[in-house]
């Protein structure tokens, strides 16, 4: 059901705008020292290189090559340039200035029904709508991964410098998008078929946004954010969660209904006025308090047991300003080198992936 307020509890003025720098897959180096993740690095590399070799489970070299096809474009291979991909086409750069139109002009409803409508063919799962008010654009990263600043300016258009991405004031919607991933698949985690089900939904969300973002353009507006594996520019999760397309679990993810644990989130952000979704109430978050399937199978301990949520952040990387189960994501982070894949345990343990 709708809801007004998110399931779980959220302090907004305690809330800021986070440092994506922080978060484990950017800093982890730095929190455990770079010669203790250089060589991390290294034995991850000789390892996978060994279980290759062996044919082991999950690790073979048709494994790897499924893994590796679908990886092509997450992080590299695809345009993740945060005000779009601008290669020209026959059919031109995809303005309707180019056809000598005016931009779209219909209502905040007609043109939400034909985002959906338009998303769903274009690739993605569910959508959702955020209106980016005063604590919405608390959930806009305040600095990116690589260190640049992420500004709201009162200018037309957005842009990009050496030290800032800048989103216009008038930017005032985030569209969500889902990318589901396969059960089946998943249920082979941690090995490098987990991976490629896991790989596959970010390749085909980098892949979405671009056209996501050729869409907006098209219509005669802005679409911004680059699409990586640290979900960079927003707090996906969040803005999933404060938009209904599914609430908070125990393991910090957003829970679909229709999905459980299986997708991943994107989201473009845009000037072009839609009408913005409440948040629901599946059950999802009060079921998570009791439980605790995915704290009890996570190999590393990095999910949190307790038999209550928490304002208290415990751990780096976590964002204050919530009460909820803070995960300890730099000790997950680690146990991935173990592995030589992700892990994903928790994902594929949760009753609602099921």
């Amino acid at each position: 059901k709708e809801v007004d307020t998110p399931t779980i509890e959220i302090d907004w003025d305690m809330l800021k705008r986070h440092d994506a720098t922080t978060i484990p897959q950017v800093a982890y180096a730095s929190f455990v020292g770079k010669d203790v993740a250089a060589a991390q690095g290294a034995k991850q590399k000789a390892d996978r290189k060994q279980w290759i070799a062996e044919d082991k489970s999950g690790y073979t070299l048709r494994d790897y090559a499924l893994f590796d096809a679908a990886a092509y474009g997450w992080q590299a291979g695809f345009s993740h340039d945060f005000l779009g991909d601008t290669t020209v086409t026959p059919y031109g750069m995809g303005s309707p200035s180019d056809l000598g139109l005016p931009a779209w002009n219909g209502s905040p409803e007609e043109t939400t029904a034909m985002i959906r409508q338009a998303f769903r063919f274009l690739g993605t799962g569910t959508i959702s709508i955020v209106e980016l008010n005063e604590n919405n654009r608390k959930l806009v990263y305040g600095v990116d991964w690589d260190g640049k600043a992420i500004v709201f300016e009162n200018v037309e258009k957005a842009y990009e410098t050496d030290k800032k991405r800048v989103i216009p004031e008038k930017c005032r919607y985030a569209v969500v998008f889902s990318m589901p991933m396969s059960e089946e698949m998943n249920k082979r985690a941690p090995t490098l078929l987990g991976d490629a089900t896991t790989a596959l939904s970010y390749s085909l969300s980098t892949l979405f946004q671009i056209r996501a973002q050729r869409f907006f353009r098209m219509l005669g507006y802005q679409g911004l954010g680059s699409f990586t594996y640290v979900n960079n520019t927003s707090i996906n999760p969040a803005l999933a969660v404060i938009s209904g397309m599914g609430e908070q679990g125990r393991l910090g993810q957003c829970v679909f209904p229709e999905y459980g644990t299986m997708a991943r989130l994107g989201s473009v952000i845009t000037d072009l006025p839609l009408v913005p979704d409440k948040p629901i109430d599946s059950g999802v978050w009060n079921f998570c308090k009791t439980c605790k399937l995915c704290a009890s199978h996570c190999p590393s301990g990095a999910l949190n047991p307790d038999d209550v949520p928490s304002w208290d952040v415990k751990y780096s990387g976590n964002h204050p300003g919530k009460k909820v189960y803070h995960c300890d994501g730099m000790n997950c982070r680690g146990y991935w080198y173990d592995l030589t894949s992700l892990c994903s345990i928790c994902v594929a343990s949760c009753v609602f992936a099921k």
